[in-house]
């Protein structure tokens, strides 16, 4: 302490007063730019928020699915089969399904004589033919009749004198006129006449 009062009388007590008011001054400038200068090179502050307060990105919705509306036939499956009857199946089924549902093939049947890959249509009649037996019977002898209000294009193409023309008329007509109620209602497709007619009237049934 001594030797601060012994250094300020001998070189700060000499000095003008205003060059010491100066020397104040400049000194106290310094001070506060040395302050500035070492904040400045400090690393700031970064806040980081609590993990609890992050949002949590939203699992992403399902998108919704539409009711899809599944259609559903009914066949007929007559012939070699376990089980004849009328089953259902779904739109879309093919010939080998209907058999399936029947319970098969017997041993017997011609598995040849149908074609298993056939789309189905609702209300058909789907025959299994026996081994030896003619197409245009079932196992009972009788004629396989078919129904203009619900066969296939194939099937009404096996009719005599029906080809792929006529089919798809007796189709176009019935799903734009409700169907026919008789075999002369048939005769309202163009290009089916009386001897027609008459060739495939034992062979219809309505």
């Amino acid at each position: 302490m001594k030797l601060i009062q012994d250094l300020l009388q001998r070189y700060w007590q000499p000095l003008d007063a205003g060059f010491r008011k100066f020397l104040v001054f400049l000194i106290g400038a310094l001070v506060v730019v040395i302050i500035a200068l070492a904040s400045l090179n400090q690393p700031s502050a970064q806040v980081v928020p609590s993990q609890g307060w992050q949002a949590l990105p939203s699992s992403p919705k399902p998108a919704g699915l539409a009711p899809t509306l599944v259609e559903k036939l009914l066949v007929h499956v007559v012939g070699a089969v376990k089980d004849p009857g009328v089953y259902q199946v779904l739109s879309g089924a093919r010939v080998m399904d209907a058999v399936f549902a029947a319970g098969g093939f017997l041993t017997n049947a011609d598995q040849a004589s149908i074609n298993l890959a056939r789309p189905l249509n609702d209300g058909e009649q789907v025959i299994v033919l026996a081994l030896g037996q003619s197409d245009s019977q079932t196992g009972s002898g009788k004629p396989a009749l078919i129904n203009p209000n619900n066969a296939s294009a194939a099937e009404l193409d096996s009719l005599p004198g029906i080809g792929p023309t006529l089919a798809a008329r007796i189709i176009d007509y019935r799903n734009s006129n409700g169907g026919f109620n008789s075999i002369s209602d048939l005769a309202k497709v163009a290009g089916i006449g009386p001897n027609l007619l008459a060739k495939i009237k034992s062979l219809v049934t309505f």
